[in-house]
């Protein structure tokens, strides 16, 4: 994957190399939370939350939303 920095659902800016510096890395792609599919694949990655904790690694969402849409998709 091509190197990025992106920023988060706060401001913070933060690159692929400083995820993966924090060990496994989970990236999904999403559309939005308006996006039905994106919405059901958020719900399946908050339910396997425990097991990615458990297994040592992190999920990192990607997504065009901006301000309080980003920050609703984060929570």
């Amino acid at each position: 994957m091509p190197a990025f920095a992106l920023p988060d659902s706060e401001g913070r800016w933060t690159s692929l190399d400083d995820l993966l510096a924090e060990g496994t890395l989970v990236l999904s792609v999403q559309r939005g939370g308006w996006c039905p599919y994106c919405r059901a694949e958020m719900a399946a990655w908050r339910t396997a939350a425990p097991l990615l904790g458990a297994l040592g690694a992190r999920l990192a969402v990607v997504t065009p939303e901006t301000g309080g849409r980003a920050a609703a998709l984060a929570e």
